[in-house]
């Protein structure tokens, strides 16, 4: 491969092949040594979702930071597919599909998924995206959206953030 993007694009359905380093460099328009040196300070890919880590590292500002989280939503977003028309089988169904969206959020989020009595969703709706320790529901919003959606059952999807907030953990946070 004669770039770095030539090998990103062949390699397209085959990640492992592709190193953090390297996606560093794309993502950051930096060469090899620098993005080894990133990926070092701030603790490996890990790492890089902290914007406080990034911005300590010489020559990494607040757009670079920016680039790479861009990256990572646009990740998430690309790997969260719409339950809408689909038919709902099982609760990791669900996990699936809210997982990429959720994970790593400071903020809770409550979502509503509308079914028919085929159980195939027929809406998916953010009722509420609260703090970071809450996020107040309010039953007649959840009800109203159901119907609106002519709902005979519903599943209710909620993250929660008080493990990245307090370092706490407990039943509430599976």
């Amino acid at each position: 491969m004669s770039t770095l993007s030539d090998k990103i694009l062949y390699y397209i359905n085959d990640t492992g092949c592709i190193s953090d380093s390297e996606l560093v460099q794309s993502v950051l328009a930096v060469d090899e040594e620098t993005a080894n040196e990133i990926l070092d300070q701030v603790g490996g890919v890990k790492g890089l979702n902290h914007v406080e880590k990034l911005t300590r590292v010489e020559g990494i500002g607040l757009d670079d930071a920016a680039r790479i989280r861009a990256a990572e939503l646009l990740g998430r977003r690309m790997r969260a597919t719409s339950l809408v028309g689909q038919n709902f089988t099982s609760s990791k169904t669900v996990y699936a599909h809210f997982a990429p969206r959720l994970d790593g959020s400071r903020q809770e989020e409550f979502w509503i998924l509308c079914l028919n009595n085929r159980r195939k969703i027929v809406n998916e709706v953010l009722v509420m995206k609260g703090g970071w320790e809450t996020c107040p529901i309010d039953p007649k919003v959840i009800f109203s959206e159901a119907l609106n959606a002519g709902a005979t059952s519903i599943i209710l999807a909620h993250n929660t953030t008080v493990l990245l907030t307090t370092g706490k953990y407990n039943r509430s946070n599976k």
